[in-house]
């Protein structure tokens, strides 16, 4: 089992012991993701299927019995355009379907294509784009799927704790509502005023049959005493579940002695046992002491409000005004004089959801005209009836809405939005800059247009023909040029190589030294010499810093960011101008929206300044390496090639220095070896040359012989045999020392 983390840097990391092994660079920012494997001719593969937050949903094939591992993107949906994000990812295999969930309440179907395997057995085919075979809109945003009984079932769960469930059958024929747009609204309510008619004789059947059963009760028993005492009870008291015997089952048991229910009765103080006992106020009768009325409200809960709504429509509604614990009166007041204190951003997000549509509306205001009580309706319709009576109703929450994502309390000018949105734009714009001014970049592709002119000159042909320039994609194939001799040297080895040794600021190749001692640690050098703590020539390491952080950020996202700032101003202009037109301009409300206006209209200008500029330095850089802005209007495209390079350049930098190190111990183990070899013959000459000068001859023994040797040290110092210096004794023993060591190891 191997964790795999969907990141909003646009990548998935596989974890392994504690560690991120590998990171799969993926189209968009994942918010939902599915582990599966598939089986198919006896080869297992592990996909991971996500899906983003500009809606695409997309299959990555990972091999983890390769070495380094080899990601492959399968497939991609949609290909054009993008849709609501998606929020939740299901899949059945039996019944080889893709479910998709979406913010807007969307459920997606999607079919996969089946094959024939080698045995002639049908299979699913995963390797191909599912075709969209339906699709449902459940009203609100999903945030789960589950699948049931092979597919025939999908359960799902929404933002507001609502739990559905769909058929195959639902999603064909829907229901008979208006909403679905399967019937008409006349035809709906002939069909409602049918299934209250039902009702009604349903309820009326009860009733007639209560009859019937107490006149034949009755009329079998005339002997038998019956109790026929009903008690008024003030609260609604829960049911004594029991099973009750008939009059005449009772004659000769012990029933037919109680004698004592007066007297209990009394004795019994009711009103405290209804307290204890009691759920709920008691329902008035429509009349009183009817046993069959009584027993009929029973079996059928007449509906004690009115409600204008849809039925699904008033749960949303109902789950959505627990949210907002403000008063009715508060609510209209603060909407009306834009109040952002009273009404926070979670209350306004809730109220936009709550707004009345066009058909609501105008059943409020035929509901008002034909003179019924307000009091008749439950509290969700009063409440959309007092809200739906404000004029621009929508347009006045969508302006606090906005007023609050731009004036937040608690918070300071650095974590606004607009300040996010100027930091996320000066990324690009420095990355663009540093990208096309870089003197290492200039020279690496310099380098690489001459080694691939180089290397296609041998095959000429119209296809390989000298070249001017090439596009960016050929980065990404640099490394895929592998040597011949080595297999794990590629092109781009080389030409990192070549650049370092020809780089005057680049690191300096490393030299044999024959008196560096080597460690115990076997095959490498003294040092703690990382892919980190290695260093780019020229302004790479600063460029791949900034690439680095402008890939994160997207050019589009920072467009659509400022589209939409500009568009809440401009809607927050339009209510000024009309506020000022209807003789309102004095009120507190419309001051305070100019407040707001001339206050936050220069830092969206400054806004739409650093765009224009950040558009213009990016579309610069692309067309300076030879691109279209049109095929490459994606930042992330650009910046994402660049970063992949980058680092893939300082991974051949680091093989480069290993590789040095290696040929430079091997060197110097060359050099230990020789002088060992040649070390015991010298010492053997050595100690004959002591030998012979220590001893003397006899003709040389005479007295005083040892005086004279005394007078000739007095004369002249005396120096050892060998006649070498200590410092010299030092070195050769020191280079003993290091050959003994090498044996060693």
């Amino acid at each position: 089992l191997v964790p795999v983390l969907a990141c909003q840097d646009r990548l998935l990391r596989i974890i392994k012991d504690s560690s991120c092994q590998y990171e799969i660079e993926i189209s968009g920012i994942p918010n939902a993701l599915l582990w599966m494997h598939y089986s198919a001719n006896g080869v297992t593969e592990t996909l991971v299927c996500y899906g983003t937050l500009d809606g695409k949903v997309a299959l990555v094939s990972i091999d983890f019995s390769k070495k380094p591992l080899e990601p492959l993107h399968k497939w991609e949906i949609p290909d054009k355009g993008s849709k609501p994000s998606v929020t939740c990812i299901s899949i059945a295999d039996s019944a080889a379907e893709l479910y998709v969930g979406r913010s807007d309440g969307n459920v997606e179907i999607w079919s996969f294509a089946e094959t024939l395997n080698e045995n002639g057995e049908e299979m699913i085919d995963l390797s191909l784009a599912p075709i969209l075979r339906d699709q449902h809109n459940c009203g609100e945003s999903l945030t789960s799927l589950l699948v049931c009984n092979y597919g025939n079932l999908i359960l799902g769960s929404t933002f507001t704790g609502v739990i559905f469930g769909l058929t195959r059958n639902e999603m064909i024929n829907q229901k008979l509502n208006p909403n679905y747009l399967l019937i008409s609204k006349d035809m709906a309510m002939k069909i409602e005023g049918l299934r209250d008619e039902c009702e009604r004789l349903e309820q009326k059947l009860a009733q007639e049959r209560e009859r019937y059963q107490e006149m034949t009760t009755k009329g079998g028993s005339d002997d038998l005493e019956t109790s026929d005492k009903t008690y008024n009870t003030k609260y609604k008291l829960p049911t004594f579940n029991w099973v009750p015997l008939k009059p005449n089952q009772v004659k000769g048991t012990i029933f037919n002695e109680f004698h004592n229910e007066d007297k209990i009765l009394k004795a019994v103080n009711f009103d405290h046992f209804e307290e204890q006992f009691k759920l709920g106020t008691k329902p008035e009768l429509m009349r009183k002491n009817s046993v069959s009325t009584l027993n009929a409200s029973k079996r059928f809960k007449l509906p004690e409000k009115v409600s204008l709504l849809e039925h699904n429509r008033l749960r949303n509604m109902a789950i959505s005004m627990r949210k907002i614990d403000i008063d009715t009166d508060s609510v209209v007041r603060a909407i009306n004089s834009f109040d952002t204190n009273c009404l926070t951003a979670e209350y306004l997000e809730v109220l936009l959801r709550m707004i009345p549509n066009a058909d609501e509306a105008k059943a409020y205001r035929e509901y008002e005209r034909s003179g019924r009580l307000l009091d008749e309706m439950n509290e969700v319709d009063k409440f959309l009836f007092h809200i739906s009576k404000i004029e621009r109703l929508e347009q006045k929450l969508k302006i606090m809405f906005y007023m609050t994502s731009l004036v937040q309390p608690n918070q300071s000018r650095e974590e606004s939005i607009v300040s996010q949105c100027r930091s996320r734009i000066a990324v690009i714009t420095e990355a663009a800059r540093l990208l096309r001014k870089s003197q290492g970049i200039r020279m690496i592709l310099e380098h690489v247009l001459v080694f691939g002119n180089y290397l296609n000159c041998s095959t000429r042909t119209i296809a390989t023909a000298p070249a001017y320039g090439f596009k960016l994609t050929t980065l990404d194939l640099i490394s895929e040029t592998k040597s011949s001799v080595d297999r794990s040297r590629s092109l781009l080895h080389y030409i990192s190589d070549h650049i370092l040794n020809s780089a005057e600021n680049g690191p300096k190749p490393i030299r044999v030294n024959p008196f560096v001692t080597l460690g115990k640690n076997s095959g490498h050098m003294s040092g703690t010499d990382t892919l980190e703590n290695i260093k780019m020539p020229f302004d790479l390491e600063k460029l791949l810093t900034a690439v680095e952080r402008a890939t994160v950020v997207s050019m589009e996202t920072c467009v659509l960011e400022v589209i939409d700032l500009e568009k809440g101003m401009e809607l927050c202009k339009q209510e000024l101008q009309l506020r000022n037109s209807s003789g309102l301009a004095n009120n507190q409300a419309t001051q305070h929206l100019r407040q707001f206006i001339s206050n936050k209209s220069p830092e969206l200008q400054a806004l739409r300044e650093d765009l224009k500029r950040a558009q213009h330095e990016y579309n610069e850089c692309v067309e300076y390496f030879g691109e279209s802005t049109k095929l490459m209007e994606s930042s992330n495209q650009l910046f994402g090639t660049f970063t992949r390079f980058l680092k893939n350049f300082k991974q051949c930098q680091s093989d480069n220095i290993t590789a040095q190190r290696k040929k430079f111990e091997e060197e110097l183990r060359q050099q230990i070896l020789e002088k060992q070899q040649k070390s015991p013959e010298k010492e053997a000459s050595n100690e004959v040359k002591v030998r012979e000068k220590r001893l003397l001859k006899q003709d040389e023994v005479y007295n005083g012989a040892l005086e004279d040797i005394l007078l000739g040290l007095k004369n002249e110092p005396y120096r050892r045999a060998d006649a070498v210096r200590r410092s010299q004794r030092r070195k050769q023993e020191n280079i003993r020392l290091s050959s003994t060591e090498l044996m060693e190891m």
